[in-house]
């Protein structure tokens, strides 16, 4: 005996049970990136569209012609440049170079200026401070909590790095997804970087502080000097944090289940390659499955897209055959 079912059950049944689910898994793989990484020379002479000029208007450049000169007069609330980053929380790198002159003078507080470099995310803010006077600390603002204070540096612990108007001076900042942590190191004239902090947030936690944009800004504070801090930005950047060691995804030190189960969502560098699988396999271990996971592997998002392009092609053809 045969079975006949009619043509637009069959149809609408294809595009219900499986067109759709296809397609909304493909929108969720694509929307589910790193943050937007980028790497900023500020060659000029205009600047990327990408950016965003806050604060004082006469606190930005006119001209960008390999730095980007930023500075801010007292009584304004502070110039900035900002870029939005966009994404999902994932280990990133976020680097920048600029050399600071003015800003220490000869002492006395200097400019009576603050240079941060910060970054913000749907759970807080994340803040590296350098003042005009000598001293650099590690702020973070949880959202969560409502807690805000620095997390390195600052009164009666202040941190000096021996910085001298006109050096080079290298901010970094890595986060660990993994263990949700952060390593902060900064570098002079090109010399080898040196530790900050590494470590949890200011209540054993950071989350998404990337997500929303990174900014630098200048602030003069004070004013029994009339001297403004001149920060130019020479190279700004903001990447995936890269593991020394492959199959280690989540860049915690380790390559495990969790490692896995970001390949499984499609979330490791490539996108959910075999060759990953494979980096992933060598290194874990003798039983590489044991504490991940028996589920079969989720395809990739460029096979979700491919696999939902292809259906949704039929569908506009009517599913004809021929």
């Amino acid at each position: 005996m045969k079975l006949h079912v009619h043509g637009s059950i069959f149809r609408t049944f294809i595009f219900s049970q499986v067109l759709i689910p296809i397609v909304i898994a493909a929108v969720a793989c694509a929307a589910n990136g790193q943050p937007t990484a980028f790497v900023e020379n500020f060659t000029g002479p205009v600047l990327d569209p990408a950016w965003t000029q806050l604060g004082d208007p006469a606190g930005h450049p006119t001209v960008i012609a390999g730095s980007y000169d930023i500075t801010d007069a007292h009584g304004q609330p502070g110039t900035s440049l900002r870029r939005s980053t966009g994404g999902t929380v994932s280990s990133f790198t976020h680097e920048i170079e600029l050399v600071l002159n003015p800003h220490l003078l000869m002492g006395s507080g200097g400019t009576q200026s603050d240079f941060k470099f910060r970054s913000s995310g749907a759970d807080g803010v994340l803040d590296v401070v350098y003042n005009s006077f000598g001293h650099l600390r590690v702020n973070h603002a949880d959202f969560n909590t409502g807690s805000s204070d620095h997390i390195a540096g600052g009164s009666p612990n202040n941190i000096t790095i021996g910085y001298t108007d006109g050096d080079t001076l290298k901010l970094r900042v890595d986060y660990h997804g993994g263990t949700d942590t952060i390593d902060v190191t900064y570098a002079l004239n090109g010399g080898t970087p040196v530790s900050v902090y590494s470590g949890t947030g200011i209540d054993g936690q950071f989350g998404d502080v990337i997500t929303s944009s990174v900014e630098v800004l200048v602030f003069k504070f004070g004013n029994s000097t009339p001297t403004q801090t001149v920060a130019a930005i020479d190279n700004w950047s903001l990447g995936e944090l890269a593991s020394g060691t492959p199959g280690d995804f989540d860049v915690d030190g380790d390559v495990d289940g969790a490692d896995f189960l970001i390949w499984q969502r499609g979330e490791s560098p490539l996108g959910g390659t075999s060759a990953e699988l494979a980096d992933w396999q060598n290194n874990y271990g003798p039983n590489p499955l044991v504490g991940a996971t028996s589920a079969v592997p989720e395809p990739s998002c460029m096979l979700l897209m491919l696999t939902s392009t292809a259906l949704l092609g039929l569908r506009r053809n009517g599913w004809r055959r021929h």
